[in-house]
C-alpha cells in the first residue's frame, strides 16, 4: 500500500501495475488496445469502451450514429493524440 506522502518512484509505479494485472484480468485488453491503437484507433476505442464501461457501452452500440460520432471526435483529437 502506498500512502499519499510517499513519492511514486518509477520501481514503485511498476510494481503496483504488475500486482494490479493479476488482480484485474481485463488490464491485458488495455494492451490489445495500445498495440493497435496507431492503426486502427476506432477499434481499440472500441476494445476500451468495451471493456472498462460495459454498461454505458451498450447504450452507444444500440445507434450506429453513436460510432460514427465517436470516429468523428477520434479523428478531431488526432493532432492532440501526435503532440
Amino acid at each position: 500500500m502506498i500512502l499519499a506522502e510517499e513519492a511514486i518512484t518509477p520501481e514503485i509505479l511498476k510494481k503496483c501495475s504488475e500486482e494490479f494485472r493479476n488482480e484485474e484480468g481485463r488490464a491485458y485488453f488495455y494492451d490489445i488496445a495500445a498495440e493497435i491503437a496507431d492503426k486502427y484507433p476506432l477499434q481499440a476505442a472500441i476494445i476500451v469502451l468495451a471493456t472498462w464501461n460495459t454498461g454505458r457501452f451498450r447504450f452507444m452500440m444500440s445507434d450506429p450514429k453513436n460510432l460514427i460520432d465517436l470516429k468523428e471526435a477520434l479523428d478531431k483529437c488526432r493532432p492532440l493524440f501526435e503532440q
